[in-house]
């Protein structure tokens, strides 16, 4: 028998920027509340102390006490205040990104302009959709591999649960039994797919939209293996949406492929009881007490009502955070995509925005990508107000004009020619991606920029 590190490569080298709670110290909450199914580690520089993948080389954080309690907690002699200086000198391979969401486009931009393979950011992305553009946009560009930290989508259990749904590239199978090997990543061994096409997804929690939920949205894009099309929000304060805080609500999605998810916050307080459902043509799977129990239920032969199926336990049982580093340990070696792309978090921010703007609009459809909301004259003379994190078209006087979403689509950089007084937003168009995305901002003026 060899030696358990005999033929395994190097690992991965690994830094923080952004030492703090997400960084470095959530799961001392989940601690002091005894959180019996919370599934340590969660915080980002615990999995990479323990990943067998990675090594963690060094952490920037602009708070020196911080700084300091993350050298001593995880024994890492590399701190910098400064995280170019950090980048420039230990030169990471995977760099986890855990500031505030307001820092966040310039800790990444510092990471893609510093070749730094890997960036892992935390959500939600941005505050703004344009700054997530941004990011998606560099990483693309300079080839960085950009992953969303929503880790649910690299949880060992849910990757068992997507591999008992049917795909459009399963072969024709004849017959049916149950038999499941243990898994732990999409390539289940069994062809047959007890449990169907994937048709709809149910998550019934409480949490804030562009926060918690981000984790919610983005493993429904990944068992949905589609984009959302269009949405219908209720935000569970009425008038809340108004404002601009991060908000609690339920939603309808619609998914390009025809596939449904709800977002049901209709249910206990913060934290308890954090339940999802996926349901397909022949059975479902459920996951309750906060992703701590799972279980898979399907109509077998000759039978006219479901019956429980055993459960395709992950052979490697581990955190969804400690899952996500060793697997984007792997993508950097394989040159394969993450299981949760920097597309997914901008998506989900995205969605966020349209259900409150839904909710605004008097609970309506909104459709994304959210530029095709912006191809008209919109009357002011109302206070500027922000849709989620996205600025909305009301100026403080006259009439401003919205490029369309035709123009917005191919990137052109506009904005209305009016006689909007000071202080009143404007349309800019940002480095946009793939989409060209858009949003407002404030400026002295609608005239033109150009």
């Amino acid at each position: 028998m060899s030696a358990p590190n005999v033929g395994r490569p190097a690992p991965i080298r690994a830094a923080v920027i952004g030492c703090g709670r997400m960084g470095s110290t959530i799961d001392d909450e989940a601690a002091a509340r005894n959180s019996p199914h919370y599934p340590y580690p969660w915080a980002h520089a615990a999995a990479l102390y323990e990943s067998r993948q990675v090594e963690l080389v060094a952490g920037a954080d602009v708070n020196p006490a911080t700084l300091r309690a993350f050298g001593e907690r995880w024994g890492v002699k590399a701190l910098y205040d400064d995280a170019r200086g950090m980048l420039a000198e230990e030169r990471p391979d995977l760099v986890c990104v855990t500031t505030r969401p307001a820092d966040r486009l310039d800790a990444v931009r510092v990471c893609a302009e510093a070749g730094v393979r890997a960036v892992y950011a935390t959500k939600p992305l941005a505050h703004r959709l344009s700054d997530a553009d941004e990011m998606v946009a560099i990483c693309l560009e300079r080839g960085v591999l950009f992953a969303t930290a929503a880790h649910l989508n690299w949880d060992p259990w849910y990757e068992a649960a997507m591999a008992l749904f049917s795909s459009e590239t399963d072969p024709p199978v004849v017959g049916f039994h149950t038999s499941a090997a243990s898994t732990d990543s999409p390539g289940f061994p069994n062809p047959v797919r007890p449990l169907g096409a994937l048709r709809s997804m149910v998550s019934h929690a409480v949490y804030h939209l562009s926060n918690n939920q981000s984790h919610t949205l983005c493993l429904f894009r990944r068992f949905a293996g589609a984009p959302v099309s269009w949405v219908v929000g209720e935000m569970d304060d009425g008038a809340a949406p108004v404002e601009d805080h991060d908000l609690s609500g339920s939603g309808y999605l619609a998914y390009t492929n025809g596939v449904r998810g709800v977002l049901n916050s209709r249910v206990g307080r913060d934290g308890v009881g954090w339940k999802m459902d996926f349901l397909g043509e022949g059975g479902w799977v459920s996951s309750v007490n906060s992703h701590g129990d799972f279980e898979a239920w399907a109509l077998l032969p000759g039978q006219s009502e479901p019956a429980r199926l055993q459960y395709p336990n992950p052979r490697f049982p581990r955190s969804s955070m400690l899952a996500s580093v060793d697997a984007l340990a792997t993508n950097l070696r394989d040159g394969t995509p993450p299981a949760c792309p920097g597309d997914f978090g901008r998506e989900a921010l995205e969605v966020a925005i349209a259900l409150r703007e839904s909710h605004r609009r008097g609970n309506v459809p909104v459709r994304l990508p959210l530029e095709e909301l912006w191809d008209g004259k919109k009357p002011c003379g109302r206070t500027p107000r922000r849709s989620g994190m996205l600025q909305t078209c009301w100026t403080c006087s006259g009439w401003c004009s919205a490029p369309s979403a035709r123009r917005a689509a191919a990137g052109a950089h506009s904005s209305s020619r009016t006689s909007c007084s000071a202080n009143s937003w404007r349309w800019r168009c940002g480095p946009g991606g793939a989409r060209g995305r858009c949003d407002w901002t404030a400026s002295s003026g609608c005239s033109s920029a150009g």
